[in-house]
């Protein structure tokens, strides 16, 4: 009986010195628990100087959410003591890796070595603003509380949305004539920051320009920095008087959080008069009654007939006889030809032998555009005796139109 009382008490000493060692392990080692965005996402980790108390940090606030370059951003952090036996002492959290983020007034706050009690929380609040060329995107801050010999890390997004600004380049077409084409390229450049999307543009063509297909046109989405392009094509109407036009397009777009936007440009056309003059016919008249064909030494007129087949009155217009050995006059000055007029350009001339003879013709003429030139080559053949018929072969051969000439129109 004795012996079983002793055996007992052995039992009880045994179990009371291992409770005993299992509290003082159990003050010791202790651990340490800090939360990020998640408060299900949690680190553990012992601590070596002694017990730390479960301590939780989360953001408890992002204004505005999103944020737009330049504009200012409160950020509020949360330290919460969740151990209810113990103080948490030297508790420093801090904001670290920026970004486009600077704080106000160039520095940040100082939240160092705080003493949270058993069961509370503090709010940590920074003031920052966004740099003003920063761009659409999400970006990362990220947190960090220290605890002892402990420092954890964790990352908060933060959305900005830019505003898209997107700026029109456009061409200007000078010196068209009527019934002529052209084709405007219209380029978009973004230089906000912000996405451009849902783009329209549009054109009002005035009266005097047809314009082909359709006047609105759909773009793609421009980014920040990005380009984007389209075009139209017109036609100049037959009657349109010469001047300087414009054809005005909007655009119209849309930024991510369905913002309207609007912008405005024109093309600028300059439509002129421009003259064209054509060599429609060169004949040869001898002088000689009932001769078909001047002989050497007969003069002869060689009758140049010019038409302004252009839009523009054709000023000043003169002929010039060049490159051939003849005598006689060879300057014609003809003057003012309208639109589709045609006017004659005499030359008294003598072949001195006979043979081929290889000319040139050089026009001069002005218009809206200024001096313009024109040369023709042509060739006739002067026979050797000249050619004598009777007045009713001469009738019938003028009457049937004979030429004796080639002509090849230079420019």
């Amino acid at each position: 009986m004795r012996i079983s009382n002793i055996t007992f008490a052995l039992a009880v000493g045994l179990l009371l010195a291992v409770l005993t060692f299992a509290g003082r392990s159990d003050s010791l080692t202790g651990h340490a628990i800090i939360a990020g965005n998640n408060p299900n996402d949690t680190w553990t980790a012992s601590y070596k100087q002694g017990y730390l108390p479960q301590i939780t940090v989360f953001p408890e606030d992002v204004t505005p959410q999103p944020v737009e370059p330049g504009q200012d951003l409160v950020v509020k952090l949360r330290v919460h003591n969740r151990d209810e036996r113990m103080d948490a002492p030297h508790v420093t959290v801090s904001l670290d890796e920026m970004g486009p983020f600077i704080f106000k007034g160039g520095s940040q706050p100082s939240f160092n070595d705080m003493n949270i009690c058993r069961g509370c929380s503090l709010a940590n609040t920074y003031y920052l603003t966004v740099t003003s060329n920063t761009t659409s995107g999400s970006y990362p801050v990220y947190y960090v509380l220290e605890a002892g010999d402990y420092t954890m890390r964790k990352n908060l997004s933060i959305v900005v949305m830019g505003r898209p600004l997107l700026m029109m380049s456009t061409q200007v077409f000078d010196n068209l004539s009527p019934t002529e084409s052209f084709t405007a390229k219209i380029t978009l450049d973004n230089s906000g920051t912000g996405l451009a999307r849902i783009i329209q543009s549009e054109v009002d063509a005035p009266t005097y320009f047809a314009m082909m297909g359709s006047s609105e046109r759909s773009l793609p989405d421009v980014p920040p920095g990005g380009h984007a392009s389209t075009q139209y094509t017109f036609s100049v109407s037959e009657n349109t008087p010469a001047g300087v036009y414009t054809i005005p397009i909007q655009l119209l777009y849309f930024d991510e959080q369905n913002r309207n936007y609007s912008n405005s440009a024109e093309i600028g056309v300059r439509v002129v008069k421009k003259a064209k003059i054509d060599i429609e016919t060169v004949k040869i008249t001898p002088t000689t009654e009932g001769a078909l064909l001047p002989k050497p030494g007969d003069p002869f007129s060689l009758i140049v007939r010019l038409q302004n087949v252009g839009y523009g009155d054709a000023d000043y217009t003169s002929l010039e006889l060049q490159g051939c050995p003849l005598e006689g006059n060879n300057k014609a000055f003809v003057g003012n030809l309208k639109r589709f007029e045609d006017s004659p350009a005499v030359f008294v001339v003598i072949a001195p032998k006979a043979g081929t003879y290889k000319c040139k013709l050089h026009a001069n003429y002005r218009d809206d555009l200024g001096m313009h030139t024109l040369d023709t080559d042509f060739n006739f053949f002067i026979p050797a005796s000249g050619l004598n018929l009777g007045i009713n072969t001469v009738l019938a051969a003028l009457g049937a139109g004979i030429l004796i000439l080639w002509l090849k129109k230079m420019g």
